[in-house]
């Protein structure tokens, strides 16, 4: 029973299984967060942008032809001159 006991040929692998094990669920976990947090930047980002149907970006109509878009604006009236 002793020599089977003594023996320890299986530990290293056994080690290094469990340490892949660990970076396994480490790369996972930072994939993760990193997951959630481009997903916040793209919401961000789209959130500036706005809807582009609402800003007139000119997509296709409904016939498909086309919509100009919007129309710019008017500009602005200017300064007085006065600082």
């Amino acid at each position: 029973m002793r020599p089977v006991l003594a023996d320890d040929s299986g530990a290293q692998a056994v080690e290094y299984a469990l340490i892949m094990g660990l970076v396994g669920v480490m790369i996972i976990a930072g994939l993760i967060a990193l997951g959630a947090q481009m997903g916040g930047t793209f919401f961000t980002v789209a959130t500036v942008m706005g809807d582009p149907l609402e800003a007139g970006s000119g997509g296709p109509g409904p016939d498909g032809t086309g919509d100009p878009g919007g129309s710019g604006g008017s500009g602005g009236s200017g300064g007085t001159g006065d600082t």
